[in-house]
């Protein structure tokens, strides 16, 4: 990956973060090569214990494809437009007057389903929806959206587009609940990353100076108790 493109740390409450990343790998989005991916910093207020994560932080890419993290943000902060806008979808598809409003749909389709998926897992982070038992027609409808987009560029005729419209709506919520599977999964798995990651310690400075942020090292036991 290009690290020129530039990247964010995660940052906010843990169980938020870990969800935000979780989430943003859920639709694609990959831990950036070349930097910590995941760092562990201890400090004056993340006290270590040998058994607790420190302040940790996940590094993903600016963007991926046409959809940005900050995009990502701002439905994680209030995923209600993300849901409004793919509610509308049945109903923009039967009333597309015409090739105009079929090609922005097809445009656009992609960005709204993937940035619904993302409200349905933060509101899964919030406790607001529940996972369903595990149903045979999750993989199919979701692989049935992701190409979805190209369906609609061959919807000519009225009858076409209502008859997609109307296998949308039925492979919907299916989707839905094999992007909250995977969002689960990885959440677990970067709940624990880490401890696979090298720790780091922050130690405050004055004089105006920035914090001074030391890898471990061989001396890294002895720098802890002095320093948190």
């Amino acid at each position: 990956m290009d690290v020129g493109i530039g990247f964010r740390a995660v940052s906010g409450d843990k169980d938020d973060r870990i969800g935000f990343a979780a989430a943003a790998v859920s639709v694609g989005f990959d831990l950036v090569e070349e930097t910590p991916c995941v760092s562990n910093v201890y400090s004056d207020e993340n006290k270590y214990e040998p058994d607790k994560p420190g302040d940790v932080k996940y590094f993903l890419p600016l963007s991926k494809g046409a959809i940005e993290v900050s995009d990502l943000a701002k439905v994680w902060i209030d995923p209600g437009k993300a849901l409004n806008d793919a509610e509308a979808l049945p109903a923009r598809i039967k009333s597309a007057a015409n090739a105009q409003e079929l090609a922005a749909l097809c445009v656009e389709f992609d960005s709204i389903y993937i940035k619904a998926a993302f409200a349905h897992m933060r509101l899964f982070s919030l406790n607001r929806i529940k996972l369903p038992s595990h149903t045979s027609d999750e993989d199919n409808a979701s692989a049935y959206l992701d190409s979805f987009a190209r369906k609609l560029e061959d919807a000519h005729d009225k009858s076409g587009r209502t008859k997609l419209a109307k296998s949308l709506a039925a492979n919907w919520k299916p989707a839905m609940v094999s992007w909250l599977r995977a969002y689960r999964s990885n959440f677990l798995e970067l709940s624990n990353l880490w401890k696979e990651v090298p720790k780091s310690l922050k130690i405050k400075r004055g004089n105006g100076l920035p914090p001074l942020v030391l890898p471990q090292g061989p001396k890294f036991e002895q720098m802890l108790k002095r320093w948190t």
